[in-house]
């Protein structure tokens, strides 16, 4: 029959097995202990094994976690052991957690496990299974680090490969686990900060996370003909060349010359970004405005060499309208032979 040892993960010769990735399991005769005293021995006695004490569905869990375990997938004998804790209540269920964590390389999480499973072992634990745990902490220890840092905004949030740890200003320092870890802190409204630090172990890191305040802004360059007026959003902001920060978004740009056909466009600007903008205007043919007829609901403005008139079709049929081009008369006809200059012609 086995003993309540060889029921959980790695027992004895603590260290040396978890650390070394033994298999769950009796112990060897490798890890040969010295003999437990009369008392210590008797006392284990009476200590049922999990595999005696656990049931319904905390044993299933357990026993499936063994079998994970065994097969080398501690990710998912984690979460069997973890679940068969939260069933169970039974403290000696951390010890498992601790040995699947340490072999994903979570070192950190290793001691808050083993941390739970001395709190809350009690009774259940020998003095040899106490010594074993304050044993691999001190050896685990040596493998995280201290981790302190600060922001010049409060209330931002602090990452650690991306898991929250907290918000700023932090309570106090959070151990990290060896090897290069990203720092992240962001906070709405403001720049990210992120930092990469390799963390040796058995050490401190300080992090000091300056925020820079995040402004949508960006850069436009127009560049036009030497006399070319320039307006952004309705106002006039330079001949021939300007250039100047925007916020980010959609901006109206026209740009006009004496004689020439002016230009108007939406020119949207982008984060932290520079848009340039070579802009050459057209003459207008003919050397003034073309003379154009526009229909405007129920009459028709006639607008020639930039004086607009406006005509209301109100009259009755045939009736002639004095006006300003020569001969003298715009004679508005509805007979279905359209506008008819006088005279005729």
């Amino acid at each position: 029959m086995r003993s309540k040892r060889s029921s959980l993960l790695a027992r004895p010769g603590i260290v040396a097995v978890v650390l070394c990735s033994a298999a769950l399991g009796a112990p060897t005769a490798a890890l040969a202990q010295p003999k437990k005293p009369v008392a210590a021995a008797a006392k284990a006695a009476v200590i049922k094994p999990l595999s005696e004490t656990l049931t319904g569905q905390a044993k299933a869990e357990y026993e499936a976690g063994k079998i994970l375990y065994q097969d080398g997938d501690h990710k998912n004998a984690l979460v069997k052991f973890q679940h068969a804790y939260e069933v169970s209540n039974d403290a000696r269920l951390q010890w498992n957690v601790a040995a699947c964590e340490k072999n994903l390389r979570h070192y950190t999480r290793v001691l808050v496990a083993l941390d739970r499973y001395q709190k809350e072992g009690g009774a259940l634990l020998t003095d040899q299974d106490k010594q074993d745990a304050t044993d691999l902490t001190a050896t685990v220890k040596t493998l995280v680090s201290s981790l302190e840092v600060k922001s010049s905004e409060p209330g931002a949030d602090v990452f650690v490969d991306d898991e929250k740890i907290g918000t700023t200003p932090l309570p106090g320092p959070v151990m990290i686990d060896v090897g290069n870890r990203k720092i992240r802190v962001s906070k709405p409204g403001f720049k990210e900060f992120v930092k990469v630090e390799a963390v040796a172990g058995a050490g401190d890191v300080s992090i000091t996370a300056d925020l820079a305040r995040e402004i949508h802004q960006g850069r436009l360059v127009v560049e036009a003909g030497a006399k070319d007026a320039i307006y952004v959003d309705g106002k006039a902001v330079g001949i021939g060349k300007w250039e100047g920060v925007l916020p980010s978004g959609g901006h109206s740009l026209r740009i006009t010359a004496p004689g020439m056909i002016a230009y108007q466009s939406e020119v949207n600007i982008q984060d932290d970004k520079m848009r340039r903008l070579p802009i050459t205007l057209e003459e207008q043919k003919g050397g003034g405005i073309p003379t154009k007829w526009l229909l405007i609901g129920g009459g028709a403005v006639v607008v020639i060499g930039g004086v607009i008139a406006t005509v209301i079709l109100t009259r009755p049929s045939g009736d002639p309208v004095d006006g300003t081009i020569a001969p003298g008369h715009i004679p508005i006809s509805f007979g279905g032979g359209g506008f008819k200059f006088g005279g005729g012609k």
